[in-house]
């Protein structure tokens, strides 16, 4: 048996073949009653538009791709299935792309792969990947971390960080350790400055070596901690730019016999699913991972659509405060005073 054609769907239509084309797609031009035929026409033939045909005739593939340069942080891979289910709302194809290599090598990837834009999830400050993709027709927005020139959708930490940090501060630490993202990132710069503000403002010093910038990983939260933990004094505090950072803390922690939150208060950002477990309970910042997948494939293939360029746009998604166990009033009295230490 002969596959269905859309001059099959044209037939019992009782329309032309493009118009079946048109139709389908969606084009401008015709009229709700024919789209409504044709629609009909297609299910009862059981007729499937190629994709490579819908390609031809749009000049796009829908297909969308994910850059992700930093796999083995636990935090990229869910973002994953926010942006699939963004993107399939719109009738579009995830294609997930490991970073790596030079600008122009990736954009090269890219290209090979027939992609109508990118979203980049780890893209570092002064970044040229987005200027290489876009000087090669590619539209591209950076999700969560971003570069100047480019356009960004990420989570405005201001509000949720200052209450989280306030709210620990509160409670009358004084010797308390920093760790902060890195500083070639967008996030570990914004909510390295955050915290700075609140600490000043509440006129905390962060003893020397007490400030750390460090990746976004567990195993960097875990060596930092231990340093720290482990001197003589020690902070009775660690406000941490990721729960990545802070799940290493509380690891370190435990292994050092220090209760949680009666010797040591943690805090992290992300709301990762492991911070609200029972045997976790980390005080964090979360926000809603979809709405944020959500927005920036709305950008994209709004800059998909776009004839002519426009000056780079910052969408921002709003975050929460999520106190838990982590940072709760301890059931022991806390020495605050900053150079005697805590038994």
């Amino acid at each position: 048996m002969s596959s269905v054609t859309s001059h099959d769907v044209a037939a019992l239509a009782g329309v032309s073949q493009p118009t079946v084309s048109r139709a389908l797609r969606e084009a401008p031009g015709i009229s709700p009653a024919t789209r409504q035929r044709v629609r009909e026409a297609a299910d009862r033939l059981g007729y499937v538009p190629s994709a490579a045909g819908r390609a031809l005739s749009l000049g796009r593939t829908g297909r969308i791709g994910l850059l992700v340069t930093d796999l083995d942080n636990a935090y990229y891979p869910l973002l994953i299935e926010p942006v699939h289910r963004a993107l399939a709302a719109r009738d579009h194809e995830l294609v997930l792309q490991a970073g790596g290599g030079t600008p122009a090598r990736v954009a090269e990837r890219v290209l090979a792969s027939g992609l109508d834009g990118v979203l980049m999830t780890s893209t570092t400050e002064g970044s040229d990947l987005p200027d290489e993709l876009r000087r090669r027709g590619v539209p591209c927005v950076c999700l969560q971390r971003g570069t100047p020139g480019a356009d960004l959708v990420d989570v405005d930490p201001t509000e949720a960080l200052t209450e989280l940090v306030g709210g620990l501060l509160d409670q009358g630490h004084q010797r308390v350790a920093v760790l902060s993202g890195p500083s070639d990132t967008s996030t570990g710069l914004e909510r390295a400055r955050v915290v700075r503000d609140v600490m000043d403002d509440r006129g905390i010093e962060v003893p020397t070596g007490w400030w750390r910038e460090l990746p976004f990983t567990l195993e960097a939260g875990q060596q930092a901690g231990h340093d720290l933990l482990s001197a003589d004094p020690r902070p009775t505090a660690v406000v941490c730019a990721s729960d990545l950072l802070a799940l290493g803390v509380l690891n370190t922690a435990a292994t050092l016999g220090l209760r949680v939150p009666d010797d040591l208060a943690v805090t992290g950002f992300d709301d990762l699913p492991m911070a609200g477990w029972p045997l976790v309970q980390l005080s964090t910042v979360g926000y809603d991972v979809d709405d944020l997948a959500a927005e920036a494939v709305d950008l994209l293939l709004a800059r998909i659509d776009q004839h002519e360029p426009s000056a780079p746009q910052h969408r921002r998604i709003r975050a929460t405060a999520r106190p838990r166990r982590s940072t709760a009033v301890p059931t022991t009295p806390r020495n605050a005073h900053p150079h005697q230490e805590t038994r």
